[in-house]
């Protein structure tokens, strides 16, 4: 018989458990009986008469899984960053809800495929909203009681931001476009606004940067692979009107007296690129350790891997989580998402 003895504090008396185990099949269950350390000589009960094959128990070893499954947990709060219930978050959505195509959508399928997400935005960061959508339906359908329009700014600018707290201060930022402009697209750049939240300023950038089919020439088709390969190559590693442009983006913030920055939208580039690496040398990538890193968010391209040309970006005094990209649309990007703790 295995007997381990627990010493407990109650009051000013101190007691004793005693801990007895034994593997002998005749035995019989035992039960904890505390007893004074004065009376020691009946430190255990036993619900039967004794038994003599008792006194050949054997040592029970500890159970590994038992201690892992004590000790994980443990190990897992300590590791994960805390979460206070006090923390303020942000749902954010960015949405490229356009498409190059006919038919063009319409009010009712935008937000359908908002609505589709399942996320109930604080923030929604809109792109390449149809000339038929009109910006103040979009927010009144969608809940939204603020709403900045970047057609009010510049009437090229089809980006907005919808807010459930006030929108202030709202601006433009304009970026690089080719000289080519082989696809009439509104002009490339930036609308920002500031939200105010438990006192905490957060700037809000809606981002649609220039398309690469903008540059190629007549003779060349995104459906051939070997002019894809070479824009690829070029994205990586060359500088090229999206990477001049995320460098104008990130001067333009650096201008601006507030500390908590979400920068998101149709980057029209893909992770690793050159831009994206410049942008990531600045902000935190709110996909950064999310499954849905290397998934897809524009449908539209001709080949079966989709490339992720929509992107959440945010201050690193800030984090994210749960970020996704959807799978529904009403155009030939698909919303992304995330969650942003601000404080």
């Amino acid at each position: 018989m295995d007997t381990r003895c627990y010493r407990l504090q109650h009051g000013g008396e101190v007691h004793t458990l005693v801990w007895a185990l034994s593997c002998s099949e005749k035995s019989t269950p035992w039960t904890l009986s505390p007893v004074s350390e004065r009376n020691s000589e009946n430190r255990y009960k036993k619900n039967e008469p004794n038994n003599s094959n008792l006194s050949r128990g054997i040592h029970v070893r500890p159970d590994p899984l038992r201690i892992l499954s004590t000790i994980f947990p443990i190990l897992l709060m300590l590791l994960l960053p805390s979460d206070p219930s006090g923390a303020t978050h942000l749902k954010i959505i960015s949405f490229n809800a356009g498409t190059g195509k006919n038919p063009v959508p319409n009010l009712d399928h935008v937000i359908e495929a908002i609505q589709a997400t399942g996320v109930p935005a604080d923030v929604l960061l809109a792109q390449e909203i149809p000339w038929s959508v009109k910006h103040d339906d979009l927010a009144r359908k969608l809940g939204f009681k603020h709403f900045v329009s970047g057609l009010i700014l510049n009437p090229r600018c089809t980006r907005a931001i919808f807010s459930r707290t006030k929108l202030i201060d709202p601006f433009v930022i304009e970026t690089e476009r080719s000289p080519q402009k082989r696809i009439f697209t509104s002009a490339p750049g930036a609308l920002c606004a500031t939200t105010v939240i438990r006192e905490t300023h957060v700037l809000l950038c809606s981002v649609h940067l220039e398309t690469m089919r903008n540059e190629m020439s007549a003779d060349e088709s995104i459906d051939d692979t070997g002019v894809i390969f070479r824009y690829v190559q070029h994205e990586l590693f060359n500088q090229n009107i999206r990477s001049r442009s995320v460098g104008t983006i990130i001067e333009k913030m650096s201008e601006i007296a507030i500390n908590r920055v979400i920068i998101a939208g149709d980057f029209n580039t893909f992770p690793f690129s050159k831009a994206i690496r410049k942008m990531g040398s600045v902000y935190n990538d709110a996909f950064s350790f999310s499954t849905a890193f290397f998934k897809g968010s524009y449908i539209d391209f001709p080949f079966c891997i989709k490339p992720r040309l929509d992107h959440i970006f945010h201050s690193p005094n800030m984090s994210a989580r749960k970020s996704t990209v959807h799978d529904i649309t009403s155009g030939d990007h698909v919303p992304i998402s995330t969650i942003i703790r601000i404080d």
